[in-house]
């Protein structure tokens, strides 16, 4: 079977799944420049009984400010040969073609968060989410929002080195952006966060977390009016 079909048809085994249902796990999700990966990094600081699902990629690690990126830490690097060993093999939860290499989450990282008995934070996009409560419906999704749509704008902006350069990709950005936006507003399951103060953002991520309510009306609110803003 060509990996390309045996990627798309893939479903990961029984036993793995039951594995995936019995680990507690938070969905970050959120529009581009909501702040996702500053709040994981928050929550990952903050408190040691929180561990980050790290995938796995075929792609060979890089720089991030001039850092490299490690094996084990920020991603598992797979060769390609190994990546479609463990698929064949059904070693995978979640795997995906992307860009001629694979990504996916295998099932030696469900087993070692699941033994660690913390809870497993992603950051992930609304299709990854619904695959993840496909399998385990009790996954918690929280969307993260900037405070306005003039926030979002001058974050998305600071990201590009001229305005020419944000103004060419700003409409492919509230495209994506207004997808997200509208999936979120229609699925009863997300809880909704504002990112204004990233230290309170992060306190209040972890206050959900630790099972307290927090009422998410005004960041509702702000997604609707960010939505609106971006038609």
């Amino acid at each position: 079977m060509e990996i390309e079909e045996l990627i798309k048809n893939y479903q990961p085994d029984e036993s793995l799944v039951n594995l995936v249902k019995k680990t507690k796990i938070v969905l970050l999700c959120g529009i581009s420049g909501a702040g996702k990966n500053s709040i994981q990094e928050g929550l990952l600081a903050k408190d040691s009984n929180l561990t980050r699902i790290i995938t796995s990629t075929t792609r060979p690690p890089r720089k991030n400010n001039g850092v490299p990126e490690r094996d084990g830490v920020d991603y598992y690097f797979f060769s390609k040969d190994q990546a479609v060993k463990k698929a064949v093999d059904g070693d995978y939860f979640e795997i995906a073609h992307v860009h001629d290499d694979i990504y996916g989450i295998t099932a030696d990282e469900i087993q070692r968060i699941h033994d660690s008995s913390k809870v497993a934070l992603a950051v992930i996009d609304y299709q990854g989410v619904e695959y993840f409560r496909s399998y385990h419906p009790g996954a918690r999704v929280i969307f993260i929002v900037p405070p306005s749509y003039d926030v979002w704008r001058e974050r998305m902006k600071k990201r590009y080195d001229s305005d020419s350069e944000f103004q060419s990709v700003l409409p492919v950005r509230k495209s994506s952006a207004l997808v997200e936006l509208d999936w979120a507003l229609n699925t009863s399951y997300c809880q909704f966060l504002i990112n204004d103060d990233l230290d309170v953002a992060v306190e209040q991520v972890h206050a959900m977390i630790s099972g307290q309510s927090i009422d998410d009306q005004s960041a509702r609110q702000a997604a609707a009016s960010i939505l609106a803003s971006i038609k």
